[in-house]
Parts: C-alpha cells; sequence; structure tokens
C-alpha cells in the first residue's frame, strides 16, 4: 500500500477534496490518504511550501505527495512531478509551492506534465488542476505510465527561509500562522536573540524568550523555539496573531541587546 498525502486550500465544505481521492482510486486503489492540511489559506503559496516542508522533518519515505494551492490554475505556469529520494514523489504546479520540500528530500528527477496528452487527461477544465490533472497524475504515476512526463531543467523556487542580521536586528517573515495564534517566523533557533523585542509595522513588543508557554504569564507575549526549529512569537492562553495584528507573509524585526 502506498501512502498518498494530500494539502489543498480547498477546505471540507465542497466536494473538491472528495473528487481527488476518487479519480486517484479510480486509478489505483492501493493507496493510504493522509490529509496533511486543506485549510491553506487560498492561494497562499507560501504558507502551504511551509506546511508542506515540515513532512521533511517526519517519514515519508516511499510517498506520493500532492499539493494543490494555485491561483495560477488554468494560466501558462506548468505543471510540475518531482522524484526525491526515498522512493517520493511530488506532485503540483511549478509555482514555488514544492520547492522547500524537494530540496530538503533530495532531488533526483524533476518532470513537466504534458496534460495536453488527451489520452492520459481526457478533460481538463479551467479550474480544477487539482482534479483533472495532478490526481490523475497521480494515479497514473502509481500504475506505472511515465509518458506523459517530460523532463524540466528548471522549476520556481521560493526561498522561505531567508532572512537577514544586521546589527542586532534580524529581519524576518512570518511563515504561517497556526490555529493557536502562533506566528511562526523564518528564523532558525540557532540565532541568538536574547535580550529581545519584536516589532512589526513599526510597533514594537517587549517579550521574553522562554522555553514553554507555561513560563509565560496569562496573556503575555513571547518567543519560544518552535517544533520545527524555528522561532515562534506566542502568547499564553490567547492568540499573538490577533494581539499583534499580524499574518502570513508580513515581514518582522527581532531586536536584541
Amino acid at each position: 500500500m502506498r501512502r498518498v498525502y494530500l494539502l489543498t486550500d480547498f477546505g471540507y465544505r465542497d466536494y473538491y477534496v472528495a473528487a481527488m481521492k476518487s479519480v486517484i482510486l479510480d486509478l489505483y486503489d492501493d493507496v493510504l490518504f493522509i490529509d496533511v492540511s486543506h485549510d491553506v489559506q487560498p492561494g497562499n503559496i507560501l504558507q502551504g511550501g511551509f506546511i508542506l516542508w515540515q513532512l521533511s522533518l517526519v517519514n515519508v519515505h516511499d510517498s506520493v505527495i500532492v499539493g494543490v494551492v494555485d491561483p495560477g490554475v488554468g494560466t501558462e505556469r506548468r505543471a510540475l512531478l518531482a522524484e526525491c529520494a526515498s522512493n517520493n514523489v511530488l506532485i503540483g504546479p511549478d509555482n514555488g509551492l514544492f520547492s522547500p520540500l524537494m530540496e530538503a528530500l533530495g532531488i533526483e528527477a524533476v518532470y513537466e506534465i504534458d496534460y495536453s496528452r488527451s489520452d492520459y487527461f481526457p478533460r481538463v477544465s479551467h479550474t480544477f488542476h487539482g482534479r483533472d490533472v495532478f490526481a490523475r497524475a497521480a494515479g497514473l504515476y502509481l500504475r506505472g505510465v511515465r509518458e506523459f512526463l517530460r523532463p524540466l531543467d528548471e522549476y520556481v523556487r521560493m526561498d522561505i527561509f531567508r532572512y537577514r542580521r544586521d546589527g542586532n536586528k534580524v529581519y524576518f517573515k512570518v511563515v504561517n500562522v497556526d490555529r493557536f495564534g502562533n506566528i511562526v517566523t523564518n528564523v532558525s533557533c540557532q540565532e541568538t536573540l536574547l535580550p529581545i523585542r519584536v516589532a512589526f509595522s513599526g510597533k514594537e513588543q517587549e517579550v521574553r524568550l522562554v522555553k514553554t508557554f507555561s513560563d509565560l504569564d496569562q496573556g503575555e507575549i513571547g518567543v519560544i523555539c518552535g517544533s520545527s526549529g524555528l522561532y515562534e512569537v506566542v502568547c499564553n492562553g490567547s492568540s499573538a496573531a490577533e494581539f499583534l495584528d499580524v499574518d502570513i507573509g508580513d515581514e518582522g524585526i527581532f531586536i536584541t541587546g
């Protein structure tokens, strides 16, 4: 049985996730579906790319990973299939969504999905490539079909972990806000940040660097090293993102010294 991981920005209100799973099962039914998330902010490639990258922190060997966060659906953007180390296959739009995970896993080959091949892709809508292209590509690949793939020399990259240190300031980007309102930055926990303040939109906030949420007073803002090895701005018992009016993609500054 092959594991198939799915990530989308579709949510669960509509039938879109079920449609993708049905197409894959029609072509190859010996699969175990693992839903990574279907709650990515609509069209937010940065958030989707970060969540997919987190799969590199667990054992995803011998898996097919399909990701659909695709604001360019129906345009000239390419459809991508990447073969990575440990027999992992990544399928989705070539818009940078997969590049952090591809590079973390180790790229072995990258292909463009030629969905103009009507013998393999008989019906391709302009608005639902998740069903008509990516799910079909996953099912066909699992069946051993490769004729719809063309070697690709380059792909769209998204460097989500680039931050900058200038003296006592570390300039970063928010790569995720989880359901608890924790603000996930792209700053490695290897950076030294003590003592510390954090600034968003020019407004500074005194914070403490702590090990656990309970080291903070109720309602206090602080900074912890999160489970992904990145610094997070958090609030004990409440949403740091709401308190500081911060969202994914925003830029901030850690101020030390």
